[in-house]
């Protein structure tokens, strides 16, 4: 069974919600990326997207793209993800990792080349938000060459929760949510990551609302997880209220990671228990 199936398996009987968090690589010798994963798992982190520096980022806000751009003047390659990818393995045999990348990225190595590499280093799934899989039908055999091996391609969910039924977008809905595996990757609102200000909870409800009953249709059960804009635990309090099966938290954490790692610990332990349910 793929980490990913095990992590939501072990929580169904958990009051609390698994919670992803974003790992910069920026450090060629790999050291700083390896121990900032230590500390991740160390204060409550269940799964981890292993970031794949990217010249054009897709969707990352300010904090993600300044990474991006050190990464990329310090020489990190997609090589060296996937170095830290084995080593964390090696450490953490049970936890996932989730390489998030652009399918520019993908398509620069090679799509055979990234598979095989994935499936070496043994990670569980990939987040390529700007991959046209289901309305481009896998134009270059990505998803199905995944499927090979075992590995998941996590379907990115935003707008199209918002199409009214028997429209063309509906459909493409319903058909992303058969296909989907692992979870469904649901922003909290349209835009980049790390943005600020209130989420529109209601809307939260009704999105993840839908999306649960095309899955009663269709005879799904993909897990939902929410991110984007998330900071504060009285949010994931919110939105785990709404439905949400699991929380990411990202941009947050990596401001704080500024301030030190005690200000930063302190935040992911506070969020992860806000995902409790009481």
């Amino acid at each position: 069974m793929n980490r990913i199936d095990e992590l939501f398996k072990k929580f169904k009987s958990r009051d609390d919600k698994p919670f992803l968090t974003y790992l910069p690589c920026v450090d060629p010798s790999l050291r700083e990326t390896l121990d900032l994963a230590d500390f991740y798992v160390k204060n409550g982190v269940d799964f981890i997207e292993v970031g794949v520096p990217s010249i054009l980022p897709w969707l990352d806000g300010r904090t993600i793209q300044s990474l991006h751009k050190r990464a990329c003047l310090a020489g990190v390659t997609t090589d060296h993800v996937f170095k830290t990818s084995s080593l964390l393995r090696k450490k953490y045999p049970d936890l996932p990792l989730i390489p998030m990348t652009t399918y520019a990225t993908v398509y620069s190595y090679g799509v055979e080349n990234f598979c095989q590499r994935c499936e070496e280093v043994d990670v569980d799934a990939v987040i390529i938000p700007n991959y046209p899989y289901v309305f481009g039908e896998d134009p270059h055999n990505f998803v199905k060459c995944l499927d090979e091996r075992g590995i998941y391609f996590i379907n990115f969910i935003d707008g199209l929760t918002l199409s009214p039924k028997g429209s063309e977008q509906y459909e493409l809905l319903v058909k992303m949510i058969k296909l989907s595996k692992g979870f469904i990757y649901m922003p909290t609102r349209a835009g980049i990551t790390g943005g600020h200000g209130a989420l529109p909870y209601e809307q939260i409800r009704r999105r993840i609302e839908k999306v649960r009953k095309i899955q009663e249709a269709v005879g799904v059960r993909t897990p939902i997880l929410l991110g984007f804009g998330i900071s504060k635990p009285d949010q994931v309090r919110e939105i785990v209220k709404a439905g949400a099966d699991a929380i990411c938290v990202s941009s947050a954490i990596l401001r704080r990671l500024e301030l030190g790692r005690d200000e930063a610990g302190k935040l992911i332990r506070v969020l992860k228990e806000a995902t409790k349910i009481k």
